[in-house]
């Protein structure tokens, strides 16, 4: 008696189906491996990659992305009456933020000198709610200066620590030239993973209020040392 040995499927049957259309985003093509962070995931390859027979894994690569997808922002504020050169130091004195960001009630220095690439400051009692349960509980972060551009006028920094919710939090501070006047502008662009209890649009306006305020101080610091001066 001749026995038939069931039909095994080839590639073509069990990938018959036409690519999903959600492949914009596909994992790089490495050596197939499927460990692959959704992070690399990257835009720019074909629905001819290999994993494009996979529509499913494309799918959920997708839905990853865009489930880590980054929230980004940008404010500014004009300094009427301030040069960038008076302006800058102000800006740089980041051990002092408090002084001239009315919204927060703390910071200083933890470790480093101030001013200069990897330092790091504590602040604390900012408008951005904790996210410790414990009742009565401050908002506190440390944040780590990264880089600073004396001739640009320009220094970056990230959040190394915090209960606030903000993950891989970076953000860049500007003293830009004001083409409406002989004043100034500060630029502050952040970016950060969606952070829970928060819209961006809100976090946006708190940055805007806040940077506003900050401009504010700023003048009035400098008109007071040039008056001094005088």
């Amino acid at each position: 008696m001749n026995l038939r040995l069931p039909h095994k499927p080839s590639s073509q049957d069990l990938f018959c189906c036409t690519p999903s259309p959600l492949t914009t985003h596909q994992v790089p093509p490495p050596s197939w491996n499927t460990n692959v962070p959704a992070k690399e995931a990257h835009p720019s390859y074909s629905a001819d990659h290999p994993y494009s027979r996979f529509p499913s894994l494309l799918v959920c690569t997708k839905m990853e992305h865009e489930l880590h997808e980054r929230w980004e922002g940008k404010v500014s504020a004009k300094l009427r009456n301030a040069t960038k050169e008076q302006a800058w130091p102000l800006v740089k004195d980041f051990f002092n933020l408090h002084k001239r960001f009315p919204t927060l009630a703390t910071c200083y220095g933890i470790h480093g000198s101030n001013g200069e690439p990897g330092c790091i400051r504590y602040c604390a009692g900012s408008s951005i709610p904790s996210k410790s349960n414990a009742s009565g509980s401050v908002s506190w972060s440390k944040e780590r200066l990264v880089v600073v551009d004396d001739v640009d006028f320009s220094l970056k920094y990230e959040m190394v620590d915090g209960n606030i919710g903000f993950r891989s939090y970076e953000s860049t501070m500007k003293v830009l030239s004001d083409d409406d006047s002989d004043g100034c502008m500060l630029e502050w662009s952040f970016a950060v993973d969606p952070v829970e209890g928060l819209l961006l649009q809100d976090l946006v306006t708190k940055y805007h209020v806040g940077l506003q305020l900050m401009a504010h101080k700023m003048e009035d610091e400098i008109q007071g040392l040039v008056t001094g001066i005088m």
